[in-house]
């Protein structure tokens, strides 16, 4: 960065309330517990779907939509991860899935604004993901394995994701979102505040 804006970011980040440090705090104690399961191996492939699901929610969308859409649909979403992380996914699935949005998510709720978002999540991000890999593993399971392996740096896992999904709905801002989520403090996500 030119002198100038490291200065602003520097005076920017200064100037933060107690608040807003400790809000930041409890986000980062979040995302450790997420590094943890990951780590110790309790988290699931359906909590990487939901993981994908939450992050593509938040695509153009503020943080209570986004949540309130994520909240609504989260457990209800849960079988057609798992489903299209064996793989077995089909059309029937995405008929299905469109409907579960539509019934779900209450008129009213402020999630209704990422019901395009969610439609996507299950329209083409769980139809693509859940191709083979070319490995007898769906493309999910796939994207799961690499997100658990601590050995594996941000940097990797969005390359060979990028490798292994095209055109799923999801870019680097948003892996990236959901990687630092997941417990990576190597990616970086630069947003407008």
């Amino acid at each position: 960065f030119p002198v100038t804006i490291g200065c602003k970011w520097t005076n920017w980040f200064g100037s933060m309330t107690q608040n807003q440090i400790d809000e930041a705090s409890r986000g980062f104690a979040v995302v450790d517990k997420f590094k943890q399961i990951y780590t110790d191996g309790t988290a699931g492939v359906d909590t990487t779907g939901r993981l994908m699901m939450w992050a593509m929610l938040s695509r153009r969308a503020s943080a209570y939509p986004h949540e309130s859409g994520f909240l609504d649909l989260a457990d209800k979403m849960t079988p057609l991860i798992q489903k299209a992380a064996r793989g077995e996914f089909t059309d029937a699935d995405i008929q299905a899935g469109l409907q579960l949005i539509k019934e779900t998510i209450p008129e009213g709720s402020p999630g209704k604004s990422v019901t395009s978002n969610a439609n996507d999540f299950v329209r083409i991000f769980l139809t693509k993901m859940a191709a083979d890999a070319g490995d007898g593993r769906s493309k999910l399971q796939a994207l799961h394995d690499m997100i658990a392996d601590q050995s594996m740096t941000g940097p990797q896992i969005r390359r060979a994701f990028y490798g292994l999904a095209e055109d799923v709905g999801i870019k680097n801002k948003v892996l990236s979102f959901a990687l630092l989520v997941s417990g990576r403090n190597d990616v970086m996500v630069l947003d407008r505040i």
